[in-house]
């Protein structure tokens, strides 16, 4: 995962220098540029939190319900940002239209979403795991 997300930090870094020479005039004027930064920050930050977090978790023999969500919350976190970051890639015809507060709602929206949807569905995902054994007592909350 590390390598991986070295590699997106070393292309991006690419692709900014191609678009801006580092010029921070040109990247501060970029609201899409830096909505991406944001983005792309929050990837890397949740990515720890996977591999530090959430792996750990996975490696139990049960699974109490916190423990879902504390390994789904981040994994939709990351879903919302790896298709944000590509719409941003592809956004070019928007960043007209479109500031960097504008940028971030979208991205803000698109987050709260992701995350409630983990928490409605997670009851559905804690009983077919239940029902597998793989989740502690049918009412864990511990």
């Amino acid at each position: 995962m590390s390598f991986l997300l070295g590699g997106l930090w070393i292309t991006g870094t690419g692709v900014v220098f191609i678009d801006t020479s580092f010029d921070p005039v040109l990247i501060l004027a970029s609201d899409k540029l830096l909505a991406k930064l944001v983005c792309v920050s929050v990837l890397t930050i949740n990515a720890t939190l996977i591999h530090n977090i959430v792996f750990k978790k996975a490696q139990k023999a049960k699974l109490s319900y916190t423990d879902m969500l504390v390994m789904t919350i981040p994994g939709a976190i990351s879903t919302c940002s790896w298709t944000f970051a590509g719409f941003l890639g592809v956004a070019r015809p928007l960043a007209e239209y479109l500031s960097f507060q504008h940028f971030l709602i979208l991205y803000g929206v698109c987050l709260f979403l992701a995350i409630a949807l983990m928490v409605f569905i997670s009851p559905i995902i804690r009983r077919n795991w239940s029902e597998k054994g793989y989740v502690k007592g049918p009412l864990s909350f511990s």
